[in-house]
C-alpha cells in the first residue's frame, strides 16, 4: 500500500513554516518556500521510516512532488494549531 502525506495550510501560515525551517524571512509561497516546506515534511517522513525500520518494517521514500488547488481523498486529516495558524497535516492511501 502506498501512502502519501501533505501539509495543507493557508499562504501567509505556510510562509511562515517555510521561514522559521529556513531560519530566514520567507514572506510569499516562492519556490524557496515550496522547497523548505518540502524538507520540513521529508524530515519528518524519514525520521516515521527511521522508526519502522526500527521495529523491523523496511518502507522506501518517493520523490516528492506539490499540489495546489487540488482535491484529496484522505484518510487522516491531523489539524494542528500553531501560534501563528492552522495546518493540517494529511495523510492518505491508494
Amino acid at each position: 500500500m502506498t501512502h502519501y502525506t501533505y501539509i495543507n495550510a493557508p499562504e501567509d501560515v505556510f510562509a511562515i513554516i517555510a521561514s522559521r525551517y529556513a531560519e530566514e524571512e520567507i514572506i510569499t509561497v516562492d519556490e524557496m518556500a515550496k522547497d523548505c516546506v518540502g524538507e520540513f515534511l521529508n524530515l519528518n517522513n524519514g525520521l516515521y521510516l527511521v522508526g519502522m525500520s526500527n521495529d523491523g518494517i523496511e518502507l522506501d521514500m518517493e520523490p516528492q512532488s506539490e499540489f495546489f488547488d487540488k482535491t484529496i481523498y484522505s484518510t487522516y486529516v491531523l489539524p494542528i494549531q500553531l501560534p501563528f495558524g492552522r495546518v493540517e497535516l494529511i495523510i492518505s492511501h491508494l
